[in-house]
C-alpha cells in the first residue's frame, strides 16, 4: 500500500532489528519499501543513461511514441546527468524532486514512468 504524496512517517525509526520498523503512519508502506524507492536523482540519472545508450546517431522513441532527434540527445542526456550528479552530492533525497522538479518531469517522460511513492 502506497501514496503518492506521503513523506512516510515511520512509528520508530531506529528498533533493533530494522526488520522490525512498523508501517508508515500515513500510508502502510514498508520501511523496506520505502528505502529501496529510486530516488529523483537516480531517475534522472537512469534517463540520461537511457539516452546515452541510444545514441549511435538515431533517433531515440519514448515510451509515449514521441522522438528525441540524435541532435538533441547528447546535450539532453549531459543536462540529465549533470541534474542528478549536482542532487546526488548537494540535495537531501526528500527534497530532490522539488528541487529538479523540469528534470525529473524530463526523465519520467523519457522512461516512460510516473510519480513514485
Amino acid at each position: 500500500m502506497t501514496s503518492t504524496t506521503c513523506r512516510h512517517s515511520f512509528p520508530d525509526p531506529h528498533p533493533a532489528p530494522l526488520t522490525h520498523i512498523r508501517d508508515c503512519r500515513h500510508c502502510g508502506t514498508s520501511y523496506q519499501e520505502a528505502k529501496t524507492a529510486m530516488t529523483a536523482a537516480d531517475e534522472i540519472e537512469a534517463a540520461a543513461k537511457e539516452l546515452q545508450a541510444d545514441q549511435a546517431g538515431r533517433e531515440t522513441v519514448l515510451p509515449s511514441g514521441a522522438i528525441i532527434s540524435a541532435t538533441l540527445a547528447k546535450p539532453l542526456a549531459d543536462w540529465l546527468a549533470t541534474t542528478a550528479t549536482s542532487l546526488t552530492a548537494s540535495t537531501h533525497p526528500d527534497w530532490q524532486d522539488c528541487v529538479a522538479a523540469d528534470a525529473l518531469a524530463v526523465a519520467r517522460a523519457i522512461l516512460g514512468t510516473q510519480e513514485q511513492p
